[in-house]
């Protein structure tokens, strides 16, 4: 299975409200991290089985951490960014980070571990282009429509959410901003990574702070 790791990230805001993204990754202005970007290391749950720790770390707003168990169960957490701008806590404050160079110690009642800087691969919005389904956790089809210059569409029974791909620092960051009220969606942050298998089958796996967001989408 072939993974290219590209970040979505979904912070869902009122519409005519625009973003300011900072173009260096080393910045803390604009709530950026000193240290921003995608993060990875591996911590153990409370039976002691290790667990896969992903971070995505972007800036005070747009930041989500997802543990992975052993049958690849996503639990998502946003991260909560200390004033330092060096420091964040997740899980209502049982896992703590703190940088250390490029990576985070972090310290949990299940053990210390570290996050390691990860690599981040530009992705072609065009490449991905076209139609995705996914069903949510009420059984229902939903319909997403990605276009080459990074519109986006998703229909939901009766309702259609517009969105738009939005580059972030020059990074594989891509930010959709939309209406809030639109469906009744909730604010979120929301991640997600184009899977390609060596059937040629492609798909876009999610990671959300909106539990009800559908986690796998399926190309047609």
């Amino acid at each position: 299975m072939i993974y290219r790791y590209l970040a979505i990230a979904s912070a869902l805001m009122l519409a005519g409200c625009n973003s300011s993204d900072s173009t260096d990754s080393d910045s803390n202005n604009n709530g950026e991290l000193v240290v921003s970007g995608f993060f990875s290391g591996v911590s153990n749950d409370i039976s002691g089985q290790p667990i896969r720790v992903d971070a995505a770390l972007l800036s005070h707003s747009d930041s989500l951490v997802t543990l992975w168990d052993d049958r690849d169960k996503q639990t998502n957490y946003i991260a909560h960014i200390g004033s330092d701008s060096q420091s964040f806590s997740f899980a209502n404050g049982q896992y703590q980070c703190t940088l250390e160079a490029q990576a985070f110690n972090c310290r949990s009642n299940q053990g210390d571990f570290i996050l390691e800087k990860q690599t981040e691969e530009k992705s072609d919005i065009a490449s991905l282009a076209g139609q995705y389904t996914a069903v949510n956790n009420t059984g229902d089809l939903q319909i997403m429509t990605l276009g080459a210059s990074g519109s986006l569409t998703i229909e939901t029974g009766n309702c259609e959410v517009q969105a738009k791909l939005l580059e972030h620092a020059n990074k594989t960051l891509l930010k959709i901003s939309q209406d809030e009220q639109q469906c009744g969606w909730p604010e979120s942050i929301t991640y997600a990574t184009p899977v390609t298998t060596s059937y040629d089958l492609t798909s876009i796996d999610v990671q959300s702070s909106d539990p009800a967001f559908p986690q796998v989408w399926l190309k047609q």
